[in-house]
């Protein structure tokens, strides 16, 4: 406003400039802090500000189950609209679709169960699809743990290439869950979002603190299989949000109003029922400013439902990711009330074993003292039952101060139950005299 406060002054028309129209737009710039570079831009500004005025009034006149109202959204164009629409629908891609008993549950809202992390805000970003994905990591990390963890959409926009996803300029929850399951996600504190896509990702991955275990598409046009995905945790879905009627929501229930052409991802968080409507719980990703605190309600019913929100849902388990640290330390057991070896260079690459990789893990560190011979043996366990028993064929003998490795492999299947895995490299003469022992636990 201040830019062109001046040449606003000094209009010949400044009466009719203050009509009830501008003067309410003028109230709208200085609540949504807009700051235009020129008076000409205040005046395409107005002008598209106006044409969601008029729309804002029909509408609202009319017969809808929702209402609409200026929002931070008022002065854009067209062309900036649909940039924040990220989500690229494919009709042809093969779905995991995957299917859960009906459930009994008459309404969810994880929102108060703690599993939903504040509103979030994409800017000008088409990256709904990478806040719709950590939205339900999020959730499903905490229905796991009972930690709720606000994670980084930004190394998701920044990191997750090559298999369709585009930074701002689009993808898919599903390749993204597909990306997370070879790449542990940071938290939001630690790999901040920035609206923008950088040329270099900035990963660290000893800071990962989720990766996905599997993911599973819900089966399309089916409200109640969404209705029992959702009740048991928030759950990615599309939606199509390119019309006024969405844009500009403001509270209700949206029944109608939007089409079916998928390309905004969000996070459906529950559902419920007001005055007989059934709806879902919707949370967007355009900050909290917007519709109810952030949130839309959209009704249920039955195909492909209203804005075509049961078309592709999709949902992740995830698991929490095994720190380098952890998995580099280990926790050392002495034998015969000493330690002989210094295991200090012990490792496990990759630091954040997942299903269908390979787990090396690498005993290394320096003999203490001699000892004439010396086996090794090495173990994963699951649940008390032995998944691998290797012992080394051929013992060693070893001299004080000689450098020592030995590197132990472990296929993990893609089918590999869930859970906790128990690993354990044991050092013991020919007597079975236990020298020493590490051990540490990976989870699945």
């Amino acid at each position: 406003m201040r830019a062109f406060a001046a040449a606003l002054a000094s209009v010949a028309t400044a009466t009719s400039m203050f009509q009830s129209d501008t003067y309410d737009f003028m109230k709208w710039c200085n609540e949504h802090n807009k700051d235009y570079s020129s008076f000409e831009e205040f005046q395409t500004r107005f002008q598209l500000w106006k044409e969601k005025h008029d729309f804002i009034n029909e509408f609202n006149n009319g017969a809808a189950t929702h209402r609409v109202a200026h929002n931070f959204l008022s002065d854009f164009t067209t062309e900036e609209l649909t940039a924040m629409n990220g989500y690229k629908y494919d009709p042809t891609r093969v779905r995991n679709v995957g299917h859960l008993p009906p459930t009994n549950e008459a309404s969810v809202d994880w929102r108060t169960q703690g599993a939903v992390t504040d509103v979030k805000n994409q800017g000008s970003c088409g990256s709904c699809w990478s806040f719709s994905t950590t939205g339900c990591l999020e959730g499903a990390n905490f229905i796991a743990t009972g930690n709720l963890v606000s994670l980084s959409e930004q190394q998701f926009v920044d990191c997750d290439k090559g298999n369709g996803d585009m930074g701002c300029n689009g993808g898919l929850m599903d390749n993204a869950f597909t990306y997370a399951e070879t790449a542990s996600i940071e938290s939001e504190a630690d790999y901040p979002y920035t609206g923008k896509s950088r040329e270099t990702c900035v990963y660290d991955a000893s800071k990962g603190v989720v990766s996905v275990s599997s993911f599973t598409d819900v089966a399309p046009s089916d409200a109640s299989a969404l209705k029992a995905a959702v009740a048991q945790q928030p759950v990615s879905v599309a939606i199509q949000a390119n019309q006024l009627a969405f844009q500009l929501y403001h509270s209700g229930i949206i029944s109608s109003n939007c089409g079916t052409n998928l390309d905004h991802g969000v996070l459906t968080v529950g559902y419920g029922e007001e005055g007989g409507t059934e709806y879902w719980i919707v949370k967007n990703s355009w900050g909290s400013s917007w519709g109810e605190d952030g949130y839309l309600r959209i009704a249920i019913q039955d195909g492909d439902g209203v804005c075509g929100i049961q078309m592709e849902p999709s949902w992740a388990t995830t698991q929490t990711a095994v720190k380098a640290n952890e998995a580099i330390v280990f926790n050392q057991t002495a034998g015969q009330d000493k330690f002989i070896m210094d295991t200090s260079q012990t490792s496990c690459d990759p630091a954040y074993p997942t299903k269908g990789s390979t787990a090396k893990f690498t005993v290394g560190g320096t003999w203490l003292q001699a000892e004439a011979l010396v086996d090794v043996e090495f173990k994963v366990l699951m649940n008390g039952t032995a998944l691998a028993d290797i012992p080394e064929a051929d013992a060693e003998s070893v001299t004080p101060g000689m450098p020592w490795t030995k590197t132990f492999t472990f296929p993990i299947p893609s089918f590999a139950p869930s859970g906790t895995y128990d690993v354990t490299v044991a050092a013991r003469d020919s007597a079975q005299t236990h020298f020493w022992e590490i051990s540490t636990s990976f989870t699945l």
